[in-house]
């Protein structure tokens, strides 16, 4: 969902139809998003059909990451 490199980047939103596209062509398997993931863009991930989020960055740099993982984990 980034260009590969480095963290602390935005998230691409041009991702999100992708994984829309892959559960649209039947696609049952999880669905991993890795890069610049957080707690503003973790529910479209979530409603275009990604199952596990990797956080890293934004995990790191919240004031509370215990209620940041329980926020994203009940999506």
């Amino acid at each position: 969902t980034v260009e590969p490199g480095f963290g602390g980047q935005r998230m691409m939103p041009e991702v999100l139809p992708k994984a829309r596209e892959l559960r649209a062509l039947g696609f049952r398997g999880e669905i991993e998003a890795d890069g610049g993931i957080n707690a503003q863009n973790a529910p479209l991930l979530a409603e275009a059909g990604v199952d596990v989020l990797v956080m890293v960055t934004a995990f790191f740099r919240a004031a509370d990451p215990a209620e940041l993982a329980r926020a994203v984990h009940c999506l």
